[in-house]
């Protein structure tokens, strides 16, 4: 059976609504860990599929940016990656390319799902479910890990002008 790697970072993930997809698949697929995309030449954004009008938050990847993303590694069968593409509506929505990733230190490449050009996205300050570290790792969060971030007071933070 082929094994075909594949990098969710979005709805995809664990705890996420469409997890099910990979999790009811358990025997043609196979979970590697958490890991990040290699290069930081990408900008996650938030996107209002018309294809699922009742799902608000929907993320989305461009290959325009200066952030790496972060996300899940999996291993799928030829069949499970038919359905991710199904779902992703690939060719349409989003499009798969191959992708270099950092995994535990090492690089790997897998498939990724990009939005394709032109789509409609939130304007960045209603794009509250995407968190950007300060190393400009982007991460897709759970409705209720936005509520908390958002709840908590930011630092105080001085500018030093010295020269």
């Amino acid at each position: 059976m082929t094994r075909n790697y594949v990098f969710v970072y979005g709805t995809l993930k664990q705890g996420h609504r469409n997890h099910h997809y990979l999790d009811r698949n358990s025997a043609h697929v196979n979970f590697h860990g958490a890991c990040h995309t290699l290069m930081h030449k990408f900008q996650m954004v938030q996107w209002s599929s018309g294809f699922w009008p009742n799902r608000r938050y929907t993320p989305g990847v461009l290959r325009e940016g200066y952030n790496a993303i972060a996300g899940e590694l999996y291993s799928v069968s030829d069949e499970v990656l038919r359905d991710l593409d199904d779902l992703e509506r690939n060719g349409v929505e989003y499009n798969r390319r191959e992708e270099a990733l950092l995994v535990d230190g090492s690089g790997e490449s897998a498939w990724m799902y990009h939005l394709k050009a032109g789509k409609s996205v939130m304007p960045a300050d209603q794009s509250h479910l995407i968190h950007t570290d300060p190393h400009n790792v982007q991460t897709w969060l759970l409705e209720q890990e936005a509520l908390e971030r958002q709840a908590k007071p930011l630092p105080e933070r001085t500018l030093d002008y010295a020269g």
